[in-house]
């Protein structure tokens, strides 16, 4: 549910690709057959050659006074391009959100900012697609896989994403015993086969080279899936004994968590915002990271939102009175059969519009027979 009052967006934000009304229109989402402006079905060459990108005003502030560079500056050689569902996006605007911890509900969070070196992509569940790599080559029969990464792409504090960055969580975190996060028992079973771990290697700066003995079938999947794939090594390297003769495991191990990994400010993201400000058990606060590596299919950076601002609120009661008290802008994660009498007393075309759809698979309510046996 998105709450029309304080802020109106398109569909687009539940698919990590937000779209914002402007201020000021509360006619609620544009449906599909209300376009009100024509989509470029894909990014204009002319646009990419002549890097004539556009950004958000509150960055282009910042480059006016040289606190930032150029917009064509901070994207890479070739930028991933999000070709919006309905409308180019406006720039502006926070969601407000909600959730019931920071740290057992991190998944709702991982969900609007991880990014892989592959994605998956829409419509089909399995459809997989380049992401911070440019492109992946398979080789030797699927035993060998060649990543090639984005040139350019920089973290949001603008040192250069490499391989390194990749090499370092792999080989210094995860298949390290004594560094891995504790929430991390085990190295990631989608990355060993036979009990042997997949070869990883560096080419060059931008080139990986995955290797194994067998077919890695599920490599594929593994790299885009919603988890940490990377580490900034240039922040995390004077935390590790291996590069730090005076640092301790125990304390890489507590600054290597995912959630200190993607909820402290001051350590540089990937991701479409950055953090800010987290106090625990209270709120999380993202703002808009300048160097986000994506572009829409007429050239302009994303995210269109300026930020997001997460709620830690423990009673999912209170979640849902405050949404309806319009202090909430989506409301999405804890809803229940049990609220639908409520939302629906309240929806108006000024606040919201309560939709009865035919469930999915993924959010079926249903008993599964014999599962016990």
């Amino acid at each position: 549910l998105v709450h029309y009052r304080n802020l109106t967006i398109g569909l687009l934000v539940l698919s990590s690709c937000s779209s914002e009304v402007p201020e000021g229109r509360t006619d609620g989402p544009a449906e599909p057959d209300r376009v009100s402006l024509q989509v470029p079905p894909s990014l204009d060459p002319e646009i990419l050659k002549r890097r004539a990108f556009t950004e958000s005003p509150n960055l282009t502030t910042l480059v006016e006074q040289s606190e930032l560079p150029p917009v064509s500056d901070r994207l890479p050689v070739n930028p991933k391009v999000r070709v919006p569902f309905y409308d180019i996006g406006v720039y502006g605007g926070k969601i407000r959100r909600a959730m019931t911890g920071d740290i057992i509900q991190m998944p709702a969070v991982m969900k609007m900012k991880n990014e892989g070196l592959l994605e998956y992509a829409k419509p089909r569940a399995d459809s997989v697609e380049a992401n911070l790599a440019e492109s992946i080559t398979y080789q030797e029969d699927g035993k060998v896989a060649i990543v090639r990464l984005r040139r350019g792409i920089r973290w949001s504090d603008g040192h250069p994403f490499t391989a390194d960055d990749v090499l370092f969580y792999y080989h210094d975190v995860l298949f390290d015993d004594q560094a891995r996060p504790l929430e991390r028992p085990i190295p990631p079973p989608q990355f060993v086969i036979d009990r042997v771990p997949i070869a990883l290697e560096k080419v060059d700066d931008y080139t990986l080279r995955y290797a194994s003995h067998a077919v890695m079938g599920r490599l594929h999947f593994a790299l885009a899936r919603t988890d940490q794939i990377v580490l900034p090594k240039h922040i995390f390297r004077k935390w590790h004994p291996r590069y730090n003769p005076s640092a301790t495991y125990e304390d890489f191990q507590t600054r290597a968590t995912r959630a200190q990994a993607m909820y402290s400010s001051g350590i540089p993201t990937l991701d479409a915002w950055m953090p800010v400000k987290w106090t625990r058990g209270q709120q999380l606060v993202f703002e808009r990271n300048p160097y986000y590596w994506k572009v829409d299919s007429a050239g302009n950076q994303l995210p269109y939102l300026d930020g997001l601002v997460y709620n830690i609120i423990p009673d999912v009661q209170v979640i849902l009175l405050k949404f309806l008290n319009g202090e909430l802008d989506l409301l999405g994660r804890y809803t229940q059969h049990k609220m639908y009498q409520t939302l629906k007393a309240s929806e108006g075309p000024h606040t919201y519009r309560v939709n009865q759809t035919i469930s999915s698979p993924g959010g079926a309510q249903a008993f599964y027979l014999n599962w016990d046996t």
